[in-house]
């Protein structure tokens, strides 16, 4: 995991799609935007909707991305947090190339915030 720790907690992890897009960021075990809405948990490296369906993982350190054969986990339900204060945004990266057998992460608009 590339989260750094502090006296235990786990440090902000700011994070990019597969495709280079900044999407926000991991506070302890949870997926914010960068306006601080809550919109998905961590379990590991992987990321699960409030139901519990598979969303993606993180790969290269802060990169989001889906892997198509495990869009169909299933973990247990987890209850959205309160909003945090605003982060000023990242900037955007290049793109990665590809990877056989993913797909990018869910673009930020389909969280419905």
């Amino acid at each position: 995991m590339a989260i750094g720790k502090y006296k235990g907690v786990l440090a902000m992890q700011w994070l990019w799609t597969w495709k280079g897009k900044s999407f926000g960021f991991r506070n302890n075990d949870e997926l914010r935007l960068q306006d601080g809405t809550h919109v998905a948990t961590f379990r590991g490296d992987e990321v699960f909707d409030f139901q519990g369906h598979y969303l993606g993982e993180i790969r290269s350190e802060n990169r989001l991305i889906t892997k198509k054969s495990s869009k169909r986990k299933k973990r247990s339900r987890s209850s959205k947090k309160m909003k945090m204060v605003a982060r000023v945004g990242r900037v955007n990266y290049v793109a990665n190339v590809n990877i056989i057998g993913h797909e990018n992460f869910p673009e930020k608009d389909s969280f419905g915030t």
